[in-house]
């Protein structure tokens, strides 16, 4: 954990507009108007810029975002459409003037990474279960075209990694030459996954399966020279017969150990004859033995130690996990929920406090869609893409310490990454 003196030192710095990696700094875009959002997570400022404006910008969605450690440096990913391929914008960041509200950017490539107009290859299920409704077509969880999801960085490289949501492959970015350097594809075992996410010394990575009735993370080893992955194997969570399945995100706890969490509810049209979903959960996963342990199963009541909506991120911080849960798989949108847990007795675990809308978070917020946690693990922001919030809160206490929303210009934000984390 950062001294107090650390932190005074590096928000003070990043006040009169120079770079320094002492303070935390938020990037995100607004989707549709493909707008920056910076923060001084250290003094809350933000400036926001539109990308738009800078020559050359594609004509496209915008998706996430990564900051790099030392914040010179920010990628944003495009959407494909009929027109415009997917791409990663790389921008040299040159100065912040926090108190201004100025941000001095370089749009230094378009890294093409897809052709205009490639369709996704997304199955789509049929609902067989009152309990799992299927999103209508084309909708967020069914796009049209192809996308690009998943930003991560591998420790000890110039390595950015990132996965076709809407195909199997997975591209690797040399982060300083701002060329794709190498795609993979490993078929059927690939497709629809949302980021590799690498442990802190770079040894291995992890899937996040981010589709209907996907229940397996792959499980790789990156060369840290070419960036090529070697799939290990692969954790399912739970069994054939009984599986939860849809994940977002994983959170590495150490270089063994991970932690993912779960959102679909019941089963579909893609679910073996015979087997069980079990429904929105948080799993402990094990690299060594290759097995998974559910760790919170699904709960109806708003107060019950349970998922209670399904979960989107988590994240933990000591004993303590954090769930954002957002309920967005039935093709409508309800109130978004962030529930701490004590988890010091894994076989025990015990409900903190849940926030809720209209009594924790702003009255209309909804789909608690990503956790974002600095190095020093002090704070954890949570986004809505869906009701415009970002929202920093104190993992000790609990609290709500800052809420920002569409006053502040958020208008569909999305793809957080803060400065010194790797996704």
């Amino acid at each position: 954990m950062k001294s107090r003196n650390a932190r005074i030192l590096g928000a003070m710095a990043l006040a009169f507009g120079s770079l320094s990696a002492q303070a935390h700094v938020v990037s995100a875009v607004n989707m549709m108007h493909c707008d920056l959002i910076l923060i001084n997570a250290d003094t809350d400022e933000m400036v926001m810029t539109p990308l738009m404006d800078l020559l050359g910008w594609p004509d496209a969605v915008c998706q996430h975002s990564w900051i790099l450690p030392n914040e010179s440096k920010v990628f944003i990913s495009t959407d494909a459409n009929q027109g415009v391929g997917t791409k990663v914008a790389a921008l040299t960041i040159k100065s912040i003037d926090w108190a201004n509200k100025k941000v001095d950017l370089s749009l230094d490539a378009l890294i093409p990474m897809g052709q205009a107009a490639t369709l996704s290859s997304i199955p789509v299920p049929t609902q067989t279960s009152p309990l799992q409704p299927i999103p209508p077509v084309p909708s967020a969880w069914f796009p049209k075209y192809s996308q690009i999801h998943g930003p991560t960085l591998l420790p000890g490289t110039d390595f950015s990694y990132l996965t076709g949501y809407t195909d199997s492959n997975i591209y690797v970015i040399n982060n300083k030459t701002n060329k794709l350097v190498t795609k993979q594809s490993f078929g059927n075992a690939s497709r629809q996954m949302h980021g590799i996410y690498f442990n802190s010394i770079g040894s291995l990575g992890l899937s996040a399966p981010y589709q209907f009735d996907l229940n397996q993370v792959n499980v790789y080893r990156p060369n840290p020279r070419t960036g090529v992955l070697t799939q290990l194997g692969a954790i399912r969570l739970g069994s054939r017969a009984e599986y939860a399945a849809f994940s977002h995100f994983v959170t590495w706890v150490g270089n063994r150990y991970a932690y993912i969490g779960t959102m679909q509810s019941d089963k579909t049209s893609l679910t073996p004859s015979g087997a069980k979903v079990i429904g929105p959960s948080v799993w402990r996963l094990d690299t060594a033995t290759l097995t998974a342990t559910r760790v919170l199963g699904p709960t109806p009541h708003v107060n019950g130690t349970g998922v209670y909506r399904p979960a989107s991120d988590v994240a933990v911080v000591g004993n303590t996990l954090i769930v954002a849960e957002e309920d967005t798989l039935d093709g409508a949108v309800g109130p978004g929920y962030i529930a701490f847990f004590d988890i010091a007795d894994l076989n025990r675990p015990r409900l903190i406090k849940r926030l809720v809308p209209g009594v924790d978070l702003p009255a209309d917020f909804k789909v608690a869609h990503v956790i974002s946690v600095p190095d020093d693990q002090v704070f954890a922001y949570v986004s809505s893409y869906h009701s415009n919030h970002l929202i920093k809160l104190e993992i000790a206490t609990q609290k709500v310490l800052k809420v920002y929303s569409a006053a502040d210009g958020l208008d569909m934000p999305h793809g957080e990454f803060i400065s010194g984390n790797l996704r």
